[in-house]
């Protein structure tokens, strides 16, 4: 059985019928799954397709917890003299 709530402003006016508020509902939600921490942007994705192609190995590695410095030496000192 619905119940509907009346509302009149001035006696000249129509009384308005109003529905009863709705029941609250919890819901859940998931974010897809990102390697960076940055928002997708359609104006990024070009970059970051490079970038995971061009450094998939080493993003495997840090992922599966293998230390950057264990699986390619060479690589981590090349990228620490390039900030340099």
């Amino acid at each position: 059985c619905a119940v509907t709530f009346t509302r009149t402003c001035n006696a000249d006016e129509m009384p308005i019928s109003i529905p009863p508020p709705r029941k609250a509902v919890r819901s859940t939600f998931k974010h897809t799954p990102r390697l960076f921490k940055t928002p997708s942007r359609e104006s990024t994705v070009k970059q970051e397709k490079e970038f995971l192609v061009k450094n998939r190995s080493h993003l495997h590695a840090s992922i599966t917890g293998k230390d950057v410095a264990e699986s390619d030496p060479m690589w981590l000192l090349q990228k620490g003299d390039k900030f340099l």
